[in-house]
Protein backbone atom coordinates (compact mmCIF):
# COMPACT_ATOMS: atom_id res chain seq x y z
CA UNK A 1 0.00 0.00 0.00
CA UNK A 2 1.00 3.63 -0.40
CA UNK A 3 0.29 6.87 1.41
CA UNK A 4 0.92 9.39 -1.36
CA UNK A 5 -1.44 12.22 -2.21
CA UNK A 6 -3.72 11.66 -5.18
CA UNK A 7 -2.52 13.89 -8.00
CA UNK A 8 -3.37 12.00 -11.20
CA UNK A 9 -4.94 8.82 -12.54
CA UNK A 10 -1.50 7.21 -12.64
CA UNK A 11 -1.62 7.06 -8.84
CA UNK A 12 -4.36 4.44 -9.12
CA UNK A 13 -1.87 1.92 -10.52
CA UNK A 14 0.64 2.10 -7.69
CA UNK A 15 -0.64 -0.47 -5.24
CA UNK A 16 -3.46 -2.20 -3.43
CA UNK A 17 -6.03 -0.08 -1.61
CA UNK A 18 -7.30 -0.38 1.95
CA UNK A 19 -10.30 1.60 3.26
CA UNK A 20 -8.32 4.79 3.81
CA UNK A 21 -6.78 4.82 0.35
CA UNK A 22 -10.09 3.89 -1.23
CA UNK A 23 -11.89 6.91 0.24
CA UNK A 24 -8.85 9.10 -0.37
CA UNK A 25 -8.71 8.16 -4.06
CA UNK A 26 -12.44 8.37 -4.71
CA UNK A 27 -12.57 11.85 -3.18
CA UNK A 28 -9.53 12.88 -5.22
CA UNK A 29 -11.09 11.58 -8.43
CA UNK A 30 -14.39 13.33 -7.75
CA UNK A 31 -12.58 16.62 -7.10
CA UNK A 32 -10.23 16.38 -10.07
CA UNK A 33 -12.87 15.10 -12.51
CA UNK A 34 -15.94 16.91 -11.20
CA UNK A 35 -17.67 17.02 -14.60
CA UNK A 36 -17.33 13.26 -15.09
CA UNK A 37 -17.72 11.87 -11.58
CA UNK A 38 -18.97 12.28 -8.06
CA UNK A 39 -18.54 10.31 -4.87
CA UNK A 40 -21.42 9.18 -2.70
CA UNK A 41 -21.54 7.28 0.58
CA UNK A 42 -24.22 4.64 0.00
CA UNK A 43 -24.32 3.36 3.58
CA UNK A 44 -22.36 2.40 6.66
CA UNK A 45 -21.19 -0.93 8.04
CA UNK A 46 -22.20 -2.41 11.38
CA UNK A 47 -19.04 -0.84 12.82
CA UNK A 48 -19.88 2.56 11.34
CA UNK A 49 -17.43 2.59 8.43
CA UNK A 50 -18.58 4.39 5.30
CA UNK A 51 -19.24 2.45 2.09
CA UNK A 52 -18.18 4.86 -0.67
CA UNK A 53 -19.22 4.63 -4.30
CA UNK A 54 -18.08 6.55 -7.36
CA UNK A 55 -20.52 7.59 -10.07
CA UNK A 56 -19.06 8.06 -13.53
CA UNK A 57 -21.31 10.15 -15.76
CA UNK A 58 -21.59 13.55 -17.36
CA UNK A 59 -22.51 15.47 -14.23
CA UNK A 60 -23.50 18.56 -16.24
CA UNK A 61 -26.47 16.82 -17.89
CA UNK A 62 -29.73 15.53 -16.32
CA UNK A 63 -29.73 11.97 -14.96
CA UNK A 64 -33.37 11.13 -15.59
CA UNK A 65 -32.97 9.49 -19.01
CA UNK A 66 -29.65 7.77 -18.33
CA UNK A 67 -29.19 4.01 -18.03
CA UNK A 68 -27.54 2.85 -14.80
CA UNK A 69 -25.05 -0.02 -14.50
CA UNK A 70 -23.11 -1.28 -11.48
CA UNK A 71 -19.61 -2.66 -10.95
CA UNK A 72 -18.73 -3.79 -7.43
CA UNK A 73 -15.71 -5.39 -5.80
CA UNK A 74 -14.58 -6.85 -2.47
CA UNK A 75 -17.73 -8.42 -1.12
CA UNK A 76 -14.94 -10.69 0.12
CA UNK A 77 -12.35 -8.16 1.24
CA UNK A 78 -9.52 -10.70 1.33
CA UNK A 79 -9.81 -10.87 -2.47
CA UNK A 80 -7.83 -7.65 -2.79
CA UNK A 81 -7.14 -8.03 -6.51
CA UNK A 82 -10.87 -7.61 -7.14
CA UNK A 83 -10.62 -4.00 -5.98
CA UNK A 84 -8.13 -3.33 -8.76
CA UNK A 85 -10.75 -4.38 -11.33
CA UNK A 86 -12.98 -1.56 -10.13
CA UNK A 87 -10.12 0.91 -10.27
CA UNK A 88 -9.13 -0.29 -13.73
CA UNK A 89 -12.62 0.66 -14.94
CA UNK A 90 -12.26 4.11 -13.38
CA UNK A 91 -8.84 4.56 -14.98
CA UNK A 92 -10.00 3.35 -18.39
CA UNK A 93 -13.01 5.67 -18.52
CA UNK A 94 -11.37 8.83 -17.22
CA UNK A 95 -8.08 8.42 -19.10
CA UNK A 96 -9.89 8.28 -22.46
CA UNK A 97 -12.43 11.10 -22.27
CA UNK A 98 -13.16 11.37 -26.00
CA UNK A 99 -13.74 7.64 -26.33
CA UNK A 100 -16.16 7.53 -23.41
CA UNK A 101 -17.84 10.92 -23.77
CA UNK A 102 -20.95 9.59 -25.50
CA UNK A 103 -21.26 6.75 -22.99
CA UNK A 104 -21.08 9.15 -20.05
CA UNK A 105 -23.72 11.33 -21.70
CA UNK A 106 -26.14 8.39 -21.78
CA UNK A 107 -25.17 6.24 -18.81
CA UNK A 108 -24.52 6.29 -15.08
CA UNK A 109 -21.68 3.93 -14.21
CA UNK A 110 -21.71 3.15 -10.49
CA UNK A 111 -18.58 1.65 -8.95
CA UNK A 112 -18.28 0.31 -5.39
CA UNK A 113 -14.63 -0.76 -4.96
CA UNK A 114 -14.98 -2.11 -1.39
CA UNK A 115 -18.42 -3.43 -0.47
CA UNK A 116 -17.03 -4.90 2.78
CA UNK A 117 -14.98 -2.20 4.58
CA UNK A 118 -15.08 -3.98 7.95
CA UNK A 119 -13.66 -7.11 6.36
CA UNK A 120 -11.00 -5.00 4.64
CA UNK A 121 -9.97 -3.51 7.96
CA UNK A 122 -9.57 -6.98 9.47
CA UNK A 123 -7.60 -8.25 6.47
CA UNK A 124 -5.10 -5.38 6.44
CA UNK A 125 -4.78 -4.67 10.16
CA UNK A 126 -5.63 -7.88 12.06
CA UNK A 127 -4.85 -10.99 10.01
CA UNK A 128 -4.68 -11.90 6.33
CA UNK A 129 -6.61 -15.02 7.29
CA UNK A 130 -9.62 -12.73 7.79
CA UNK A 131 -11.59 -10.50 5.47
CA UNK A 132 -13.89 -12.83 3.59
CA UNK A 133 -16.65 -12.11 6.12
CA UNK A 134 -17.60 -8.82 7.72
CA UNK A 135 -15.67 -9.46 10.93
CA UNK A 136 -18.51 -8.08 13.00
CA UNK A 137 -18.51 -10.24 16.16
CA UNK A 138 -22.20 -9.68 16.83
CA UNK A 139 -22.96 -12.02 13.93
CA UNK A 140 -20.97 -14.98 15.25
CA UNK A 141 -19.88 -16.73 18.44
CA UNK A 142 -17.95 -14.64 20.95
CA UNK A 143 -15.00 -17.05 20.82
CA UNK A 144 -14.88 -17.08 17.00
CA UNK A 145 -11.96 -14.66 16.87
CA UNK A 146 -10.52 -15.58 13.46
CA UNK A 147 -13.74 -15.99 11.55
CA UNK A 148 -16.47 -13.69 12.87
CA UNK A 149 -19.18 -12.06 10.84
CA UNK A 150 -21.26 -12.79 7.75
CA UNK A 151 -20.39 -13.67 4.17
CA UNK A 152 -22.41 -10.84 2.66
CA UNK A 153 -22.22 -12.45 -0.77
CA UNK A 154 -24.53 -15.11 0.72
CA UNK A 155 -26.79 -12.64 2.53
CA UNK A 156 -28.92 -11.30 -0.34
CA UNK A 157 -32.61 -12.32 -0.17
CA UNK A 158 -32.82 -13.98 -3.60
CA UNK A 159 -32.97 -17.74 -2.89
CA UNK A 160 -31.34 -17.11 0.48
CA UNK A 161 -30.22 -20.34 2.12
CA UNK A 162 -30.93 -22.51 -0.92
CA UNK A 163 -27.46 -22.75 -2.45
CA UNK A 164 -26.59 -25.99 -0.67
CA UNK A 165 -24.30 -26.76 2.24
CA UNK A 166 -21.13 -26.48 0.17
CA UNK A 167 -21.75 -22.84 -0.72
CA UNK A 168 -24.00 -21.44 2.00
CA UNK A 169 -24.16 -22.18 5.71
CA UNK A 170 -26.32 -21.45 8.76
CA UNK A 171 -23.28 -22.02 11.00
CA UNK A 172 -21.81 -18.67 12.17
CA UNK A 173 -18.32 -20.20 12.26
CA UNK A 174 -18.46 -21.25 8.60
CA UNK A 175 -16.74 -19.17 5.92
CA UNK A 176 -20.01 -19.24 3.95
CA UNK A 177 -22.22 -18.12 6.85
CA UNK A 178 -25.20 -16.41 5.22
CA UNK A 179 -26.36 -14.42 8.26
CA UNK A 180 -29.36 -14.78 10.56
CA UNK A 181 -31.91 -13.68 7.95
CA UNK A 182 -32.13 -12.52 4.31
CA UNK A 183 -30.62 -9.07 3.79
CA UNK A 184 -29.78 -8.73 7.48
CA UNK A 185 -26.41 -7.00 7.11
CA UNK A 186 -25.74 -3.27 6.75
CA UNK A 187 -23.58 -3.77 3.65
CA UNK A 188 -26.22 -5.86 1.93
CA UNK A 189 -28.90 -3.29 2.72
CA UNK A 190 -26.72 -0.49 1.30
CA UNK A 191 -26.27 -2.34 -1.99
CA UNK A 192 -29.96 -3.23 -2.17
CA UNK A 193 -30.99 0.37 -1.49
CA UNK A 194 -28.71 1.58 -4.28
CA UNK A 195 -30.09 -1.05 -6.66
CA UNK A 196 -33.70 -0.21 -5.81
CA UNK A 197 -33.01 3.46 -6.40
CA UNK A 198 -31.06 3.11 -9.64
CA UNK A 199 -32.77 0.05 -11.18
CA UNK A 200 -29.56 -1.17 -12.81
CA UNK A 201 -29.79 -2.50 -16.34
CA UNK A 202 -26.70 -4.64 -15.62
CA UNK A 203 -24.41 -5.46 -12.71
CA UNK A 204 -21.02 -7.17 -12.46
CA UNK A 205 -19.49 -8.30 -9.18
CA UNK A 206 -15.74 -9.01 -9.25
CA UNK A 207 -14.13 -11.75 -7.19
CA UNK A 208 -10.75 -13.50 -7.12
CA UNK A 209 -11.64 -17.15 -6.90
CA UNK A 210 -12.64 -20.07 -9.17
CA UNK A 211 -11.41 -18.59 -12.49
CA UNK A 212 -14.88 -18.53 -13.99
CA UNK A 213 -17.62 -16.20 -15.12
CA UNK A 214 -20.98 -16.78 -13.45
CA UNK A 215 -24.15 -15.46 -15.06
CA UNK A 216 -27.74 -15.46 -13.79
CA UNK A 217 -29.40 -17.69 -13.03
CA UNK A 218 -27.01 -20.28 -11.59
CA UNK A 219 -29.85 -22.16 -9.91
CA UNK A 220 -31.09 -25.37 -11.53
CA UNK A 221 -34.74 -24.82 -10.64
CA UNK A 222 -34.92 -21.43 -12.39
CA UNK A 223 -35.34 -20.84 -16.10
CA UNK A 224 -33.20 -18.24 -17.81
CA UNK A 225 -35.00 -15.65 -19.96
CA UNK A 226 -35.07 -15.92 -23.73
CA UNK A 227 -33.21 -14.34 -25.37
CA UNK A 228 -30.58 -14.76 -22.66
CA UNK A 229 -28.80 -11.41 -22.95
CA UNK A 230 -26.58 -11.99 -19.90
CA UNK A 231 -25.34 -15.28 -21.33
CA UNK A 232 -24.50 -13.72 -24.69
CA UNK A 233 -22.65 -10.83 -23.05
CA UNK A 234 -20.78 -13.34 -20.89
CA UNK A 235 -19.65 -15.32 -23.93
CA UNK A 236 -18.40 -12.18 -25.67
CA UNK A 237 -16.61 -11.02 -22.52
CA UNK A 238 -14.60 -14.25 -22.38
CA UNK A 239 -13.33 -13.59 -25.90
CA UNK A 240 -11.95 -10.13 -25.13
Amino acid sequence: MINERFTSLEDLKKGYKDNILNIHYLLGIANLYSEQSRMEVIGKTARGREIPALLLTNTTTPDEEKISVLFNCAHHANEVISIEHCYDIIYSVLSRPKEYQEILNKMKIWIVPIVNPDGARHFWHVSNLMGRKTGYPGSGPVNDKLNPGVDINRNYPFYWGKAGGGYSSSNPSNYFYRGPSPGSESETKAMMDLANRERFAASISYHAYANCLLIPYSIDSLNNPEPDVAKEIGKKSLLL
